[in-house]
Formats: structure tokens, sequence, C-alpha cells
């Protein structure tokens, strides 16, 4: 089963939007934080879906 942005921030004990911002602008986390989260990401397999990103944001850009 895939990792998907919940159980990355599930497992890392922070929301879903911390975890979108970590790895969109990491420089608006803190370095302890973010080496969390990384940590997570690395160990679930975590691979952003680009069909789900264009879905949350109304835009495919074809």
């Amino acid at each position: 089963m895939k990792a998907n942005l919940s159980d990355v921030a599930k497992e890392a004990g922070v929301s879903a939007i911390t975890v979108s911002r970590a790895l969109r602008h990491p420089d608006k986390v803190s370095k302890k934080t973010l080496d969390k989260i990384m940590s997570v990401v690395d160990r679930l397999g975590y691979i952003p879906d680009p069909a789900a990103r264009a879905l949350a944001v109304g835009k495919t850009n074809v």
C-alpha cells in the first residue's frame, strides 16, 4: 500500500498541512520538525502524487 500525506503526518506527529509545507517550503518549518518529517518520508517511501496535487489545486497545467 502506498503511503499518503496523512500517513506521514500521523507517523511524524504533525498536521498534514505541516507535512505539505515542509515538502514544498522547507525553509518555513523548524529544522527539528523538517528532520522528523523527512525521516518518516524516507521510512514510509512517500512519493507525492501529481494527480492528487492537480485535483487539489484545480489545474493540471496541460
